[in-house]
């Protein structure tokens, strides 16, 4: 029993045949042209469930020398578009197909294979068809039967011309996309339909969705008023001596009897009924003004009944003080009022007198100043400036450290020098210098006296680091001599 796979494989390889024979039997005329680079297939594909594929498809054909294993000697994927499980394919179309793959190889198997699945099983065989294409490579002295008006190697046979929706392009015959509708092979997602089909076979598609808003209803396809928002039309009517008293909601109405109210005019309320009709009391409502007066009169008085009383219009009129009078026309009197100032005056002057009429008068603003010699300052054209000849610049310069400032220049720079001075220790002056250190020179200066002496004894020399060197008192006796200026007063000299 044959499977889902082998039913699929043999309507590939059926298709496989009849495609190729009908495209290498087209040749056109003038010289010979080679065989179409390319192989037709057509094939028809499921899913693992039996369904047919739709939709884009990524599709891998591939040429074998052996029904199974080995490696293709060609190789090609397309993306082809699946209609109902159906599928065209040219290969060679994207990856160049040499026909001498058919002179080199007796026997070729077709593998093709979907997106990522695995390759189908089995391989196709291809015909003898598409073998025909080694005619490409057939040299005359190889071939038999060749007719006699062939004989003479001219293999050029009848001329072609394109007609309506046909193109040919030296040796290439195609449809003319711009006379004839390319196949069509777009789609419209559920939910939307083709508005229409453009010539390269893409779709434009639209929603078809419809939802019913507020005061309608929609069951199935069928929308409908919805009375629960919508007033129906109303349709019911009342007898004579009836009024509507209720309107429903699908048009019917509910009446009840007339009440025959009694209705009067109150007094004085500006109504009058005469049976059943009320109208304005005009002798306590005005009636709508509907008289006029002619030129140069005025309204005086309003009847009830809306006519007018007219009478000479107003009092005459006189220009008084600021005022013309012409005619009927006043004026402003600009010799006794001051017209709107409309004057103005150039850059660097000022208004000294407005006129009557608005005009100006202007004059230069203000005196003339000089810069005065000495003064500090300079003038060049309307600028003053310090004049740095005369008066110090403000101080902007600084000195580093370990420097002090020793001049300031009038531009308020500044001049300096180093802070360290150098000093050294004479020689005999009783100091000593080491590093910058400073020190008495005891070889010189006597160090401070920090020795004593016993009772008893007396010092007898002082040591340059001031210790004593004492000795015992002799106990001689001292006298002042005469005229020495020395006297002695018990022990004291």
């Amino acid at each position: 029993m044959a499977t889902k796979g082998d039913t699929m494989m043999r309507t590939k390889r059926w298709l496989l045949a009849a495609l190729a024979m009908m495209v290498v039997g087209i040749a056109p005329s003038g010289v010979r042209a080679d065989a179409p680079s390319v192989l037709p297939i057509q094939g028809y594909v499921t899913d693992a469930g039996g369904l047919p594929l739709e939709g884009p498809s990524d599709v891998t054909f591939s040429l074998y020398t052996s029904e199974s294993g080995g490696t293709p000697v060609y190789a090609e994927t397309q993306s082809l578009v699946v209609e109902q499980g159906y599928f065209t394919a040219y290969v060679g179309d994207s990856v160049p197909l040499d026909l001498a793959v058919f002179r080199d190889n007796g026997t070729l198997f077709v593998g093709i294979r979907v997106g990522a699945d695995p390759e189908m099983s089995p391989r196709a065989l291809l015909g003898s068809v598409p073998y025909a294409a080694y005619a490409q490579f057939a040299p005359w002295a190889g071939l038999s039967g060749v007719p006699a008006d062939l004989a003479d190697g001219d293999d050029r046979g009848p001329s072609y011309v394109a007609g309506t929706g046909i193109s040919i392009s030296g040796t290439t015959i195609s449809a003319d996309t711009a006379a004839v509708q390319a196949r069509v092979s777009g789609t419209c997602a559920v939910g939307q339909a083709v508005t229409g089909v453009n010539a390269d076979g893409t779709v434009a598609c639209a929603s078809t969705t419809y939802t019913a808003g507020t005061g309608l209803t929609l069951t199935g396809t069928t929308f409908a008023a919805d009375t629960s928002a919508l007033q129906a039309r109303v349709t019911g009517s009342c007898p004579v001596g009836q009024s509507v008293r209720v309107i429903n909601a699908d048009g019917t109405v509910t009446c009840e009897t007339d009440d025959d109210t009694t209705y009067t005019a109150a007094p004085a309320s500006g109504i009058t009924l005469t049976g059943t009709a009320l109208s304005a009391d005009t002798a306590v409502v005005q009636s709508r003004v509907t008289g006029t007066c002619s030129a140069g009169q005025a309204v005086t008085a309003i009847a009830a009944n809306g006519t007018v009383t007219c009478a000479a219009a107003g009092a005459t009129y006189t220009a008084g003080t600021g005022l013309t009078l012409t005619g009927t026309s006043f004026a402003v009197n600009t010799t006794a009022i001051q017209a709107r100032v409309t004057g103005t005056c150039a850059a660097g002057q000022a208004v000294t007198a407005i006129g009557a009429g608005g005009t100006v008068t202007c004059a230069a603003t203000g005196a003339s100043y000089t810069a005065a010699t000495g003064g500090g300052l300079t003038l060049t054209g309307t600028a003053f400036a310090a004049d740095t000849a005369v008066l110090q610049a403000r101080v902007t310069g600084t000195c580093p450290a370990g420097q002090a400032v020793t001049g300031i220049g009038v531009g308020g720079t500044v001049t300096c020098a180093s802070t360290v001075e150098t000093y050294t220790a004479a020689p005999g002056g009783g100091l000593t210098l080491t590093g910058n250190a400073f020190a008495v020179n005891t070889a010189s200066v006597q160090a401070r006296v920090g020795g004593t002496c016993l009772a008893g004894a007396s010092i007898r020399s002082i040591n340059p680091d001031g210790t004593v060197v004492c000795e015992v008192d002799d106990g001689a006796t001292y006298t002042g001599a005469v005229g020495s200026g020395v006297i002695v007063t018990g022990t004291a000299l």
